[in-house]
């Protein structure tokens, strides 16, 4: 299990004040069900939590002050998460 926390933007001097990370799967990966739990608590038009798979949004979610997990499904072969 691993942990990913953005960094604290509320001084930030100028928008958009951005936080990303990125996972990758290789070639030889079988696929499967990545579980995540979330807690994002941002709030929209500036703050928005999402997971793009590939470049493409499959999830989108705000306000969310309590933890709440999510599942995505991963097909087989290379992918690249955001995050």
């Amino acid at each position: 299990s691993y942990s990913i926390r953005s960094p604290d933007l509320s001084g930030a001097s100028s928008f958009p004040a951005v936080s990303s990370a990125t996972m990758s799967t290789c070639e030889t990966f079988v696929g499967g069900i990545m579980t995540l739990g979330v807690k994002a608590s941002v709030l929209p038009p500036s703050d928005v939590f999402a997971i793009l798979i590939d470049g493409v949004q499959e999830i989108q979610m705000i306000d969310v002050n309590e933890w709440r997990e999510v599942t995505v499904d991963l097909p087989a072969g290379r992918h690249v998460i955001d995050f």
